[in-house]
């Protein structure tokens, strides 16, 4: 704030200072510092302020007391005039050109800017992968360590006779333990008991008829849950599935509220079998580990001596035991609370399915060499198979079996094979001889799984075609085949209670659910 000159100002103040000021601009400094411009001494606004007369009605040159103010003398002819407007035209385009770099600074910092985003999400991608390997490494390495503990172990037990002297390696015993034994034998005459007295009553009214399958229609499709799915498991009482993927990762799906509940879950390597345990789950992995989920969803790896990827997996009734197999073909008894394994068959032949009957003293056994062989696990030595079903037809050579699933009733075993394009064989366990073979009408492929449904009425067969279940009729004695079609093809699937409704899945990890229309 400086005082007026240079021009005459329109309203004129004097302070007590003696300086002369425009009074509005007087008044707005007062107003924010109560002190005079110049000398910095308090002003009153109301005392000490003048207002000054600038100039007389009848001054020369004046017009009702206003004051003419005289034009700079630079705007006082046309030379001057352009010269002026050159002046601003040259401010002008200074000011654009300063404009234009500036531009040009913020241009170039935000390339930059952008450059440093790019490369933190390609470091930040290149060090996920690194990290997704350092794990599938490390569950190797852990697998590696479990297999040379238990083989350091059987070394340790080797024979001493009674000079010191090391003798033959002592081979350990294909027999389960005696509680396990009897915990399946237990289990297996209630099952047994029950269902007998079950057999002779009608099915439940609220279980699913033929009509009612015949109804059924997709009422749900999910969008992909994991990458490379191929296997799922359905708890028939809660309706929740299991299943999991490519990346060693999974989780569990809500058939009621349709949608992913709880956290996924990390597995030791990639998924290649799920089975529930009531309510807790064990998946079998490409690292050779048998992780086990409990009911609360704390996580307990198991490592298998022979530390091959496994390639199926499927639980006993008795509860915290389950079967499982190497790409090798050797299968193991696992028990899940301990965590240990408790025998290891070898099969002679890779093994490609397997399945347990409803009872828990079975254990069928699906190889490449297309022979199913059975075997009782409650038996001192079940390293020999109690039954061999061969399967294939005379018109083509036994192709490997790609899945098994026992009947409810016990006494049925359906089995698929890689030669047996659209056709299911059923096995009767009781004759120890071939059935019948179901065609399924609409899969001209090779089936991938099968499923009979809880009452054992039902048989739903998928391949990359689709979906068809068979109903069996009991006066008949044979399958009609066609009951419900799909043209969506799927990987894996299974019932829910009651046969309420069928879950597939298919191998890029979308579920699709089939349920009776309104």
């Amino acid at each position: 704030m400086v005082p007026v000159s240079g021009e005459v100002p329109k309203n004129p103040v004097v302070t007590k200072t003696g300086h002369v000021y425009e009074r509005s601009l007087l008044e707005t400094y007062v107003k924010e510092t109560g002190n005079d411009p110049v000398t910095g001494e308090a002003i009153n606004l109301e005392e000490d302020i003048i207002v000054i007369q600038a100039s007389s009605p009848s001054a020369e040159g004046a017009t009702n007391g206003t004051v003419i103010h005289p034009k700079q003398p630079t705007l006082t002819s046309i030379p001057s005039l352009l010269s002026s407007l050159q002046s601003e035209w040259d401010a002008l385009i200074l000011e654009t050109f300063s404009l234009k770099q500036q531009l040009l600074k913020t241009r170039q910092e935000l390339s930059t800017a952008l450059y440093i985003n790019d490369a933190a999400v390609r470091v930040s991608a290149r060090l996920t992968k690194e990290r997704d390997e350092a794990r599938e490494e490390l569950a190797k390495l852990a697998a590696s360590l479990g297999s040379v503990a238990s083989s350091g172990a059987n070394t340790s037990s080797m024979d001493v006779d009674a000079n010191g002297q090391e003798g033959e390696e002592s081979q350990p015993s294909v027999a389960l333990p005696s509680a396990f034994i009897e915990k399946i034998t237990s289990k297996s005459q209630v099952l047994a008991s029950t269902r007998k007295a079950n057999s002779k009553k009608e099915l439940p009214a609220e279980h699913t008829t033929v009509e009612g399958l015949g109804k059924f229609v997709e009422s749900f499709k999910s969008k992909q849950l994991f990458a490379s799915v191929s296997h799922l498991s359905v708890n028939e009482e809660t309706g929740d599935v299991v299943t999991g993927g490519g990346k060693s990762q999974g989780g569990i799906f809500s058939t009621s509220e349709k949608a992913l509940i709880g956290d996924n879950f990390q597995a030791s390597g990639i998924v290649t079998g799920v089975c529930w345990d009531n309510e807790a789950f064990a998946v079998a992995t490409k690292a050779g580990v048998v992780d086990y989920y409990q009911a609360d969803r704390t996580s307990k790896p198991i490592h298998i001596s022979s530390n091959q990827p496994l390639i199926s997996i499927a639980s006993f009734p008795a509860g915290q035991l389950v079967v499982t197999a190497d790409k090798n073909g050797t299968w193991y008894v696992v028990d899940l609370e301990s965590g240990t394994e408790l025998s290891s068959i070898s099969n002679g032949s890779p093994v490609t399915s397997l399945a347990v009957h409803p009872d828990g003293e079975l254990v069928a056994v699906g190889s490449a060499d297309g022979n199913i062989r059975i075997h009782k696990v409650t038996d001192e030595d079940f390293s020999e198979p109690a039954a061999v079903f061969p399967t294939g037809s005379d018109d083509s050579p036994a192709g490997s079996v790609t899945s098994l699933s026992f009947s409810e009733n016990g006494y049925w075993l359906a089995a698929s094979s890689s030669s047996l394009v659209g056709q299911v064989q059923i096995w009767n366990l009781r004759k120890l001889s071939l059935l019948t073979t179901v065609p399924f009408e609409t899969l001209n492929s090779e089936i991938l799984s099968i499923k009979f449904d809880p009452s054992g009425q039902y048989l739903a067969a998928a391949s990359s075609e689709g979906i068809e279940v068979a109903a069996y009729n009991k006066q008949g004695k044979s399958w009609t085949p066609g009951v419900l079609t799909s043209s969506a093809g799927a990987v894996d699937l299974g019932w829910t209670t009651h046969a309420k409704s069928l879950v597939s899945i298919t191998s890029k990890g979308s579920i699709h659910i089939f349920e009776q229309s309104e």
